[in-house]
């Protein structure tokens, strides 16, 4: 369990940025890893990008990593649980090729995507959003992955950047994927936080940045927490969230918006 400090410091005074564009909140659900299909979570799937999209998500969630060539894909990680039980055996806790990734076999008779696709699925339908989890608060894989992301979308169709959200892990990585464009939305996550920083550390300084969305785990959410985010202007998605029970009860306590693999 993540163990966030309360720091009793002054919060700092909020200074947006000019151009950013939280319009896209009006969304309360973000598709975690593109949403279930076929009953199946963290695909990260063509399917799930497609068929959510029709059910009416405009706000998605993407995980993305690098293939053995350096391409960038759709995929929650080589070496994670929650995807061993996709792909056949022998394709499990090994980085795989871009051809070997993209003739991969996913449970539910689904087909992996590239980040690629993503951005030209997101050029022919301009009312969609993309967050992104690039898994690492490693300073080389942050500026290699946003790189990347940066160069796809330029070669795809440069309007696509306006509606990337980066999720950001720490403090320094606001500026460092800052040298790539000037990103219109940016969301401060938690998952990676060490144990004992403070409140002020993430929330002060997003309230400071400009950065009006800070996503963590229901586990995060005391009142302290709680009460320290209204207090700096700021929304909070949860993640991740599969039942309107759970919906209604944070609800309750103020919270905006929520992950989500199946909920509309």
């Amino acid at each position: 369990m993540l163990l966030i400090c309360i720091c009793t410091t002054l919060m700092p005074s909020c200074s947006i940025r000019n151009g950013y564009d939280y319009s896209w909140t009006s969304n309360k659900y973000i598709a975690h890893a593109f949403g279930a299909a076929n009953n199946w979570a963290y695909t990260n799937s063509r399917e799930a990008l497609q068929r959510n999209y029709a059910e009416g998500y405009k706000v998605f969630e993407a995980d993305l990593i690098e293939t053995t060539d350096g391409d960038l894909v759709c995929w929650h990680g080589w070496t994670t649980a929650q995807v061993d039980e996709l792909i056949p055996e022998e394709y499990r806790n090994i980085q795989l090729s871009t051809e070997e990734f993209n003739s991969l076999e996913i449970e539910g008779n689904l087909h992996t995507m590239t980040f690629d696709y993503v951005v030209s699925f997101m050029s022919l339908h301009k009312d969609i959003y993309l967050v992104t989890d690039t898994k690492s608060p490693n300073t080389e894989l942050t500026m290699s992955r946003f790189q990347k992301i940066y160069e796809t979308c330029k070669r795809i169709d440069p309007s696509v950047l306006d509606r990337i959200i980066p999720q950001i892990y720490y403090n320094g990585m606001l500026d460092e994927i800052n040298t790539f464009y000037n990103w219109k939305s940016i969301i401060y996550t938690t998952y990676l936080l060490p144990r004992g920083t403070m409140y002020s550390d993430f929330i002060g300084f997003a309230a400071e940045h400009g950065i009006k969305v800070i996503a963590a785990y229901p586990d995060l959410l005391n009142d302290d927490f709680l009460a320290y985010v209204e207090s700096s202007g700021l929304q909070i998605y949860v993640f991740t969230v599969n039942s309107y029970e759970e919906v209604e009860e944070w609800d309750s306590k103020g919270i905006d918006g929520y992950y989500t693999d199946v909920l509309l």
